[in-house]
């Protein structure tokens, strides 16, 4: 359930599970084959198991897996500078992803495959494109998913619904346009701006944190191409 990446002839291998009751791990150790020796270093800022690790430019980005036993799939996104030993969070991925696969290729990473659900699993899919250059924490840079072209404009129902604090919204693009997708009360009053900005033909997912906010029925309104629909989402607390 640990990963491992290898920096400057050194092995770190991160997280794990922990017997009982079987959370996720944490911790950082690095192996030197040269003196045969492991050193224990800063411990990640979300203990995870069946997590996916990737090195770029001696930086090591730690993506998804989960904290709990059959429960707390993560979308959270890491990078650790074994140079001044220390994590700093980066955007999440849209959606959770528990034992996802990343693999680096012209400087971008690809973080696919995986399951959003635990006990039983349930696999998607989903492919995210990551590129570390444009990641200010903050600013969406993990592309959407890639799957069949879908043949028609489509506002999925966020799952899970109910939820606590965050939720996972899909949509399908037939066509490449301008997109807007947007929170609102029951009342028109508009909580938040997921999306408004220009995005290829597909099938797409954004992940909504809703814990700011109080418990109640929201509509999530998706506007393109001429196309409107909304869809009901409950918030508890």
């Amino acid at each position: 359930f640990a990963a491992s990446v290898v920096v400057n002839d050194k092995i770190y291998v991160m997280g794990g599970e922990k017997a009982q009751p079987w959370n996720g791990l944490p911790t950082v150790e690095a192996y030197d084959p040269a003196t045969d020796t492991w050193s224990t270093k800063a411990d990640m800022i979300t203990g995870r198991k069946s997590l996916a690790a990737c090195v770029v430019d001696d930086m090591i980005y730690v993506f998804g897996g989960s904290n709990a036993y059959c429960s707390g799939i993560l979308s959270s996104v890491e990078i650790y500078d074994p140079l001044m030993d220390s994590w700093e969070d980066r955007t999440n991925m849209p959606s959770i992803l528990g034992d996802p696969s990343a693999d680096l290729l012209n400087g971008k990473i690809y973080v696919s495959g995986g399951s959003i659900e635990a006990c039983p699993s349930n696999p998607v899919k989903t492919m995210y494109e990551y590129d570390p250059a444009l990641d200010p924490m903050g600013i969406e840079v993990i592309a959407d998913h890639i799957q069949q072209m879908p043949g028609e404009f489509l506002l999925n129902q966020n799952y899970p619904n109910p939820f606590n604090p965050s939720t996972t919204i899909w949509f399908d693009l037939p066509e490449p346009g301008e997109v807007t997708l947007k929170v609102f009360t029951l009342l028109g009053e508009e909580v938040e701006t997921l999306i408004s900005r220009r995005m290829h033909a597909g099938q797409h997912q954004v992940l909504w944190n809703g814990g700011n906010h109080s418990a109640g029925i929201y509509l999530i309104r998706l506007e393109a191409g001429g196309f409107v629909q909304s869809r009901k989402m409950i918030v508890m607390k």
